[in-house]
């Protein structure tokens, strides 16, 4: 009678190792993985960039920045004296008005006017209240308000731009806490 030798075979563990590199990939293959995640995450963390790039721009060029936002775009805009305005007529004290100021284009070394890709949209949100959006940007000089200002100084409005994509559960969000930082997040539907 021969006496056998505790443990296993390399037969019995080749065997335990195919088994088990068949099931892991079959849970690889059972997890749907949804790539919509990571270009909101892509998305968000670019437009987190781009406020970023206005705001040190806003800092470094001593230029008032605004940012005009509609559900699909962000454009910039900068706060410049209207020189064609300097022959102001003086009010009725006598004293010459304040020239006036206009928002202008702007485009900087990283900071443009921003389409967002289709079927995602914004919703922002100042200080926590909800701001309604239009659906695009119209062009009229006369009557531009930025939603959202970077002062040359350093200050900033605070605001949360919420970044979804039609159908999808999942949305990003960009918070500016209003000293130059930003945070960009994908909040999950499970969570």
């Amino acid at each position: 009678m021969t006496h056998r030798n505790a443990g296993f075979t390399l037969i019995e563990i080749l065997v335990v190792l195919v088994i088990i590199a068949v099931l892991v990939s079959m849970a690889t293959i059972n997890t749907s993985h949804d790539g919509r995640y990571d270009d909101l995450k892509n998305e968000s963390e670019r437009i987190k960039f781009i406020l970023t790039a206005a705001a040190d721009e806003a800092l470094f060029q001593n230029k008032n920045l605004g940012l005009l936002l509609s559900k699909t775009e962000m454009r910039p805009y900068f706060w410049e004296e209207d020189f064609a305005a300097t022959n102001a007529v003086p009010n009725v004290s006598g004293t010459p008005q304040a020239k006036p100021r206009i928002w202008k284009p702007y485009e900087g070394r990283h900071v443009k006017a921003y389409q967002l890709p289709e079927d995602y949209s914004f919703e922002l949100a100042i200080e926590g209240q909800t701001i309604s959006l239009p659906y695009t940007i119209k062009e009229d000089e006369e009557k531009i308000e930025p939603n959202a200002f970077l002062f040359a100084s350093g200050e900033q409005t605070p605001l949360t731009l919420t970044l979804s994509i039609d159908e999808f559960t999942a949305t990003a969000r960009v918070r500016g806490d209003g000293l130059g930082r930003y945070y960009a997040e994908v909040i999950r539907e499970d969570e």
